[in-house]
């Protein structure tokens, strides 16, 4: 046997005796989890094709046992089962020897690290410390001009360079570029700062932090507006065939409102046709997945005292989404009659274009009682509180249900004879208001009524596309009129909708000068307007009565 083939088969004899080449990852690592702050999710020590886990945050994964390993092209990939699904690490090592990647957890991917140790116990979560640093900052900040307020986002991003949670700081702060007067020079600079450390986490990151960064300078008009367009249609020509829908929607709408502000019309023009075509789709898919249950039909239930449900919420917030998908089954659920739906919108925890005055005024009427979102009332009385994720809106919408039903077993103690048309941008109001007996001495009926729209199609931060039954306007104002001694009120009034509009626009407007909108800001139609009007005791904030009309456009 010559030379090179005893060296083959001695190759081989060493590889029967010490096995398969060695995992990159071999040995005991934390998964390290970067999307708040440095937390640490589970320990495992991991072998060729198998592992074990040591240690796990079981309030974050639940029963949690190892799944699959594996080293494959050179991504290392660790599963995890727990009570609520399966969770996945998948990363590589960098030229530093890190291994990097993504750690996806219940459907969403965060930036991870695989880290050697000898521990034997994770860590305590730390993740609430660097939000509340951030939180900190924006209130200590929010009465300083714009050029401190972005001094101190800088300060921050310096603090954590290189983290992946440092990218809410850098969002942060070039949303503030055109405020703060940023040059080209440094927008691009904080970019290169952001998307070199993202790009160690993998394609995927990137692409998230790009897309990240194109909703931060969304809307920017100065030195910014040039950087967008550049970086919006690089990220619209490079997003794969697997890139959500979603995604592609929201940087096409970017790329779009940004080639019209530089006067490219021609650009703009082309990308609108395909957003339209993601739309259609999106809504569609939307449709046939929200509510992800069946709503019951109720039948009409004659001279029952009418349930006013008020619903506080907020697009940015994702702890509302339960209660609003509940909250919007209601109406396939009972007549108009029975149950009257009222949704105000507040900026809870972010900037929210569908709040305006008069949903700020009503939080305000019932004070401590909304102590965030989301909050809901039953004429009057704060009762089914508290939110969710969707999987949760079954459960919400069985609790409202449970409240109303309740309700619907009371009589009025106070009638509404409501009538309402539209004609044109013109809409006549007509309200006679009576309590079924003279009020009591302390007792402060009040009229107060409520333009709604019953759709609204905005896609705020929760993801939530459609809102329904958003208040619009509360014409006479929020704080009502007050019923005579005699328990009775008729009250007459004209609304404008082109005022109203422009009313609902300059809100928008100014509030858009200190903070901005998440994604695209809803189209303000105001074609399925319904009026609503109740009374109400001031007293007690018992809704005595109510009554609501749909409005039928008429040219």
């Amino acid at each position: 046997m010559n030379f090179s083939k005893r060296l083959t088969w001695l190759s081989l004899a060493m590889i029967l005796v010490s096995g398969w080449p060695a995992m990159a990852a071999e040995g005991r690592h934390k998964i390290v989890v970067m999307a708040f702050g440095d937390d640490e999710f589970a320990i495992v020590d991991i072998a060729k094709d198998t592992g074990k886990l040591v240690s796990v945050q079981a309030q974050i994964l639940p029963n949690a046992q190892i799944g699959a390993v594996s080293e494959k092209n050179g991504v290392i990939s660790i599963g995890l089962k727990t009570a609520t699904g399966s969770e996945t690490f998948e990363g590589k090592p960098g030229k530093d020897g890190k291994i990097r990647g993504l750690f996806t957890f219940r459907g969403t991917s965060y930036a991870a690290e695989l880290v050697p140790t000898k521990d034997e116990k994770v860590a305590e979560m730390k993740s609430g410390q660097v939000s509340q640093e951030i939180f900190s900052l924006m209130r200590e900040n929010a009465q300083k001009d714009p050029k401190t307020r972005a001094e101190a986002f800088r300060k921050l991003i310096d603090k954590y360079a290189g983290k992946p949670y440092a990218a809410s700081i850098y969002a942060q702060y070039l949303s503030l570029s055109d405020q703060a007067d940023m040059t080209e020079g440094d927008i691009k600079k904080t970019l290169n700062e952001w998307f070199s450390s993202a790009r160690e986490y993998g394609e995927k990151w990137y692409d998230q932090s790009r897309g990240n960064a194109v909703k931060a300078l969304k809307g920017k008009k100065k030195a910014a507006a040039g950087v967008l367009l550049d970086l919006a249609q690089d990220l619209d020509k490079t997003l794969s065939e697997e890139t959500d829908l979603e995604t592609k929607a929201e940087i096409a709408a970017v790329l779009s409102e940004t080639a019209r502000t530089l006067g490219k019309s021609d650009l703009a023009d082309g990308v609108d046709k395909r957003l339209k075509g993601y739309e259609v789709k999106l809504d569609e898919n939307y449709a046939k997945k929200v509510p992800p249950f069946k709503p019951l039909k109720m039948a009409e239930k004659k001279g029952a005292k009418p349930v006013v449900m008020e619903l506080f919420t907020g697009a940015q917030c994702p702890p509302c989404v339960a209660a609003d998908v509940g909250f919007d089954a209601l109406g396939d659920t009972y007549s108009h009659t029975n149950v009257i739906l009222l949704q105000y919108h507040l900026h809870i925890p972010g900037p929210d274009p569908l709040t305006n005055d008069d949903s700020v005024a009503r939080q305000k009427y019932y004070g401590s009682e909304i102590g965030g979102t989301p909050s809901t009332f039953f004429n009057g009385k704060s009762d089914g509180g508290g939110g969710g994720s969707m999987a949760g809106s079954e459960g919400k919408y069985k609790q409202f249900r449970s409240i109303i039903d309740s309700g619907l077993a009371a009589s009025p103690t106070a009638t509404v004879d409501l009538k309402a048309s539209r004609k044109g941008d013109l809409i006549e109001i007509s309200a006679k208001a009576k309590t079924t007996g003279k009020p009591g001495e302390k007792a402060q009926p009040k009229l107060r009524m409520v333009i709604t729209e019953k759709v609204v199609k905005y896609i705020g931060s929760n993801k939530l596309r459609f809102h329904h039954h958003v208040v619009r306007d509360m014409p006479g104002g929020a704080e009502g009129m007050s019923l005579d001694k005699a328990g009775t009120l008729d009250q007459s009034t004209k609304v404008d909708v082109k005022t109203l509009r422009g009313e609902i626009e300059k809100y928008v407007s100014d509030f858009e000068k200190k903070s901005t909108f998440f994604g695209t800001k809803p189209a303000i139609d105001l074609k399925k307007l319904s009026v609503v009007a109740f009374v109400q005791d001031d007293q007690t904030k018992e809704i005595l009565g109510a009554s609501s009309v749909d409005l039928v456009e008429s040219p």
